[in-house]
């Protein structure tokens, strides 16, 4: 009679494989606003209360990680993610399994890690030298220079960058596959017909591609990315903000039904317009699609057609942008001001431990009176 020898596999240990996003609290900057750059590490709490470290890592410049563990070598342990911002010296420690601790299954999404402190930075703009972190206030003082300016107005809208390549066409921009004619009459087209396009727009469209082309060959890096907004300001730098653009970018707006009224050729109007904008939430702004039918206004109006993607977290920031847009524009119509508009990616925010961790992009604006 035979017999066999049965092996039992080896114990396989636990083991922790887990990923998220790690977010700041909710705030004037933003609902999930990401923490840019925080050390991440793991840590062990057997059931006899000693405590050892099983894991690290960081976060990417969006907040993302993803973190797998060593060994535990006990199943009932406690097991901890703890947060810490070098720059802030802010740290922050999150339970994620109380008890039994059961062999890895696999990837583990933990979602948002909310780190409940505010950014170091939450600024967007400083006007005449004066900081804004609310959006509605900052709308709100804009709309209050439109309708009495003293010149020369200073804006600097500011925010920080996630430095991956943006999504900017180099190629010809007269040719953006964005820009089609989808249905007529209700009936949708088989295929698309491009919208023609005046030459003098075809043009403008080819110099401002040249410029992009030109900025990226200054930096030994990505060019940022920045927001919709803040991109449409930077690709008219250099362009003078004639009243004729003004007169469109409030036919655009009032045509899209973002605010309520009528209108027109004059500063009125875009005191309306600023007005009801300052009465627009963050929260509304960030779930709503108010502000992408905005900036869609404001680029069909500039003729400045380019790519882009919604970029929630950093909703007030694309605001802050958007609306100075229209106070330029109102300046434009009142007292034919022209602004010069300059980007500045070489910017650091300063940390707790006296190490610049932080890049921001600093769009500036300057406003004179003809």
């Amino acid at each position: 009679m035979a017999y066999t020898t049965t092996v039992n596999p080896p114990m396989q240990m636990p083991t922790i494989d887990i990923g998220g996003k790690v977010v700041y609290k909710a705030g004037t900057w933003g609902s999930r606003y990401p923490v840019r750059k925080v050390m991440l590490t793991l840590r062990m709490t057997d059931p006899s209360g000693a405590v050892t470290p099983i894991g690290n890592g960081s976060t990417d410049l969006n907040g993302n990680f993803k973190l797998r563990s060593g060994a535990v070598t006990t199943s009932f342990s406690k097991i901890s993610l703890e947060v810490w911002d070098i720059s802030m010296d802010d740290t922050y420690s999150l339970t994620l399994y109380p008890g039994l601790v059961g062999p890895n299954g696999g990837f583990q999404d933990v979602r948002d890690v909310v780190f409940p402190f505010a950014p170091p930075h939450p600024e967007l703009a400083l006007v005449n030298s004066i900081p804004f972190a609310d959006i509605q206030k900052l709308v709100k003082k804009l709309s209050d220079i439109v309708r009495s300016p003293q010149y020369p107005v200073a804006i600097e809208l500011i925010s920080e960058w996630r430095a991956i390549v943006p999504k900017i066409p180099y190629g010809d921009m007269s040719d953006d596959p964005t820009s089609r004619i989808t249905a007529v009459n209700g009936r949708k087209l088989d295929k698309p017909v491009p919208i023609r396009m005046p030459d003098d727009v075809r043009s403008q469209n080819g110099q401002q591609a040249q410029k992009l082309r030109d900025a990226q060959k200054k930096y030994d890096r990505p060019i940022p990315v920045i927001t919709p907004a803040q991109k449409l300001l930077h690709m008219l730098s250099g362009t003078d903000l004639t009243k004729e653009i003004a007169k469109r970018i409030s036919d655009k707006i009032f045509l899209h039904g973002i605010v309520s009224g009528k209108a027109g050729a004059g500063a009125d109007s875009f005191v309306t317009i600023l007005d009801g904008l300052s009465r627009v939430t963050l929260k509304q702004l960030e779930t709503e699609p108010i502000l992408k039918r905005l900036v869609l206004a404001l680029q069909r109006a500039a003729r400045l057609p380019f790519h882009f993607d919604s970029v929630v977290e950093e909703a007030a920031a694309d605001m802050a942008a958007a609306s100075s847009l229209v106070c330029l524009a109102g300046l434009a119509a009142r007292d034919k001001a022209t602004p010069k508009i300059s980007i500045d990616y070489s910017h650091f925010f300063a940390s707790a431990g006296g190490d610049d961790l932080r890049p921001y992009v600093k769009l500036s604006i300057l406003v004179a009176k003809k």
